[in-house]
């Protein structure tokens, strides 16, 4: 295989697309002024070992996405976490791969099928189904078009493509090698991103919140560069209208830790100029639009994320064995912010994701009676990040005596966005075909999701009378359960952005 790597400073800095013709030995890249590139790879993002070898696709912690040659054929590589999918394009004519949906249709001549009525829905049931599902499709007018998470691409001309697991770290034996493992973990990341080999160089952000995972890995981070962070003042009841929201705003815990934090407000999208919301609305559910508010913070970070605590940090058995499988559409989360990472440029760091197969060694640690001193009880009780956050100096009173806000806001109603994108989202959807699925059929298919919810939640409470707690959720039906809006406003988004990867003039 050769390479060709093509900048386009018109283009978000940093996304790339690759393209294989049907029986060319030639890889054509073209990607954006950040992405690093050699004689026989491209990437963005930083990993859990030096710089130098570039060996992003074997390192068991990647934030990122990229390509290397291998052998006589090409591995493609997307992020350990749920944040940094690949996309993928098959057709007769070429096969293409980008770390932006929006490119990879736009590359391929291709589009979002705007008479399928389920496009929300399919990317909640493929977040409940995890990584290891079969259908990875996503509906488009031609060609076969997948979304592919935590995993490696192999591809090579005889076999085709292939898909390979990430390594994984060794499991650890207590609380201290856990901890440690972590902080390793976060420490080598941070290092790399700040590497002065680097085309740039990206300095580390955390958010933190009043919960426990953000603040915790701030806690291990800040001894290893990581001295700035950003809050969210307001709390859900703010925007939600539930007076019983707590504030969530983390200052407290960020000065306690010594770390300078800056604050911002959830909603500040809305008073933004153009269309704000159409970069996250491309990818489901759009909840990361929040993030918009912060955008002169991110440009060449490294940002630091909690994600994945919810499940790995718990004493309850949620985590399964790294199939990544999520419990609702708030699982998608970090992945809504793709395009606004890639032109705004800056890292999506979930350390926590790459302990997924680990899950239920770390849940048996939070029950062992080494963490016994700061286990609180309830169902929000994490006594691995508490005792991380208490040793490092923060208060007991301070933090995760409850789930109060969160650093999403799902995009549920046309009165959710800006004047201006509500006006341009309406024109949109008055311009689109029935959907194929009518009104009464969708409603029927509504009605059977909510039949299987309703019987998975009796058998639930049958199953808890013998004192087993399965986690039962309606997978079988969830694509029917999400809002024709969510889909329209998918549909908005990839349209809205398609000139941003359009070829340039005579190309």
């Amino acid at each position: 295989m050769q390479l060709e790597a093509q900048q386009e400073r018109a283009l978000p800095q940093l996304a790339w697309c690759a393209r294989i013709d049907a029986g060319s030995d030639r890889i054509v890249v073209r990607h954006g002024a950040a992405v690093e590139t050699r004689a026989d790879r491209c990437f963005e993002g930083a990993w859990d070992a030096p710089f130098a070898p570039g060996d992003f696709h074997v390192a068991p912690c990647f934030t990122g996405t990229g390509l290397v040659l291998a052998g006589r054929g090409v591995c493609f590589a997307a992020s350990s976490s749920l944040a940094d999918p690949l996309f993928v394009h098959r057709s007769p004519e070429a096969l293409v791969v980008s770390n932006s949906p929006v490119f990879a249709l736009v590359e391929a001549g291709d589009a979002l099928d705007p008479a399928h009525a389920f496009h929300s829905g399919d990317a909640l049931a493929a977040a409940l189904a995890g990584t290891e599902r079969r259908r990875r499709t996503i509906r488009s007018l031609r060609g076969r078009f997948e979304r592919h998470e935590a995993r490696n691409l192999y591809w090579d001309a005889r076999r085709g493509l292939r898909m390979q697991r990430k390594p994984r770290p060794p499991a650890p034996r207590d609380f201290d090698d856990h901890v440690a493992e972590l902080e390793r973990r976060i420490a080598a990341t941070l290092h790399n991103a700040a590497d002065p080999k680097r085309r740039r160089r990206y300095r580390a952000l955390a958010g933190v919140s009043r919960g426990y995972d953000c603040a915790a890995l701030l806690a291990l981070a800040r001894k290893h560069g990581c001295q700035q962070a950003f809050t969210f003042a307001d709390g859900e009841a703010e925007w939600s209208g539930d007076p019983q929201r707590a504030p969530d705003d983390g200052s407290a815990i960020a000065r306690a830790l010594g770390v300078t934090v800056v604050q911002r407000e959830r909603g500040d999208y809305l008073s933004h100029e153009g269309l704000p919301e159409a970069e996250f609305a491309a990818l489901a559910p759009g909840s990361d639009v929040v993030m918009a508010s912060c955008a002169d913070l991110l440009e060449d970070r490294i940002l630091l994320s909690g994600r994945y605590g919810d499940d790995l940090w718990t004493r309850r058995r949620v985590a399964t064995d790294g199939r990544l499988q999520q419990h609702s559409i708030g699982g998608l989360g970090g992945s809504s912010s793709t395009e606004f990472r890639l032109r705004t440029g800056f890292f999506h760091f979930a350390p926590l994701f790459s302990d997924a197969a680990n899950a239920r060694r770390i849940q048996r640690i939070s029950s062992s009676p080494q963490l016994a001193a700061w286990s609180l009880g309830g169902r929000y009780d994490r006594p691995i990040p508490r005792r991380i956050l208490e040793q490092a100096g923060v208060p007991r009173e301070a933090f995760g005596l409850r789930k109060t806000g969160r650093a999403f806001r799902l995009l549920g109603h046309v009165d959710d966005l800006c004047p201006a994108s509500r006006r341009d989202f309406l024109d949109f959807v008055a311009g689109l075909p029935a959907p194929r699925s009518s009104a009464r059929r969708r409603a029927a298919l509504l009605a059977l999701h909510r039949a299987e919810s309703e019987m998975l939640e009796r058998l639930r409470w049958l199953a808890g009378r013998v004192g087993w707690r399965p986690a039962l959720r309606p997978r079988a039906t969830a694509r029917w359960s999400r809002p024709l809006f969510e889909t329209q406003l998918m549909l908005w988004g990839c349209a809205r952005l398609r000139e941003r990867y359009a070829p340039p003039s005579g190309g």
